[in-house]
């Protein structure tokens, strides 16, 4: 009976101590209860303002891919016009006259071509002299690399100065 009132004793001593102990950690468990839910809040705004900037990533990422059509559209169109330059240089940081006005001066200019418009024989020879042309150079690029460089020395001599020159050395 001794062994087991001290037992009991020893187990109420325990539980005695384990009460003393809860009352300490009642406050410790509210503030980690508290300090959980203060960063559950945290963690819900953090998480909404990821949501926001991935959306802001991906309305960026739409209005660079909308740019770079734009830009590749109007690049395709500007190579379409005749006599448009291969790169746009704006040393001043803007352009000289707007799209709209350019492509209106092109219609007009391109009304005005028309309206002078070429005769049929000037036509026909310009067609004959790019023909000759091809021809021509169809026949250079058959010469081999010898009779070429003998050519340029004879150019760069004193016979191949000018036409005169060249015809009173033939």
């Amino acid at each position: 009976a001794a062994q087991r009132a001290r037992r009991v004793a020893d187990a109420l001593a325990g539980l005695a101590f384990r009460l003393r102990e809860r009352a300490r950690w009642q406050p410790r468990l509210r503030e980690l209860a508290e300090e959980a839910a203060e960063s559950e809040e945290r963690a819900a705004a953090c998480l909404d303002r990821a949501r926001a900037a991935d959306e802001d990533r991906r309305a960026a990422q739409r209005a660079a891919d909308d740019a770079h059509r734009t830009a590749r559209a109007l690049r395709a169109e500007r190579a379409e016009i005749a006599g448009a330059p291969d790169h746009v240089s704006t040393e001043d940081g803007a352009p000289t006259a707007s799209l709209p006005a350019l492509r209106e001066a092109y219609r007009a200019a391109s009304q005005l071509y028309e309206k002078v418009g070429v005769g049929a024989d000037l036509r026909a020879e310009q067609a004959r002299a790019e023909s000759d042309e091809s021809a021509a150079l169809a026949a250079l690029d058959r010469l081999t690399n010898k009779v070429r460089t003998r050519a340029a020395q004879l150019l760069e001599g004193t016979d191949g100065a000018d036409g005169p020159s060249r015809q009173a050395a033939a």
